[in-house]
């Protein structure tokens, strides 16, 4: 369930992003620009949670 929801999430990310009306009409590199922390943070966040955890086991 927990991969599911986080697939999801990443298929909504782009359509939350985009739905913000002043940005509309930038093209994808400075919406990518202007947002790359809430794309790439939580990438990264899992990453390192499963490095951690099997780091512990």
């Amino acid at each position: 369930m927990k991969k599911s929801l986080l697939f999801t999430l990443l298929a909504v990310l782009p359509l939350i992003l985009f739905a913000q009306g002043e940005t509309a009409d930038e093209d994808l590199s400075d919406l990518f620009l202007t947002y790359w922390p809430v794309i790439l943070l939580p990438i990264f966040m899992i990453v390192i949670f499963r490095y951690y955890r099997k780091r512990r086991r």
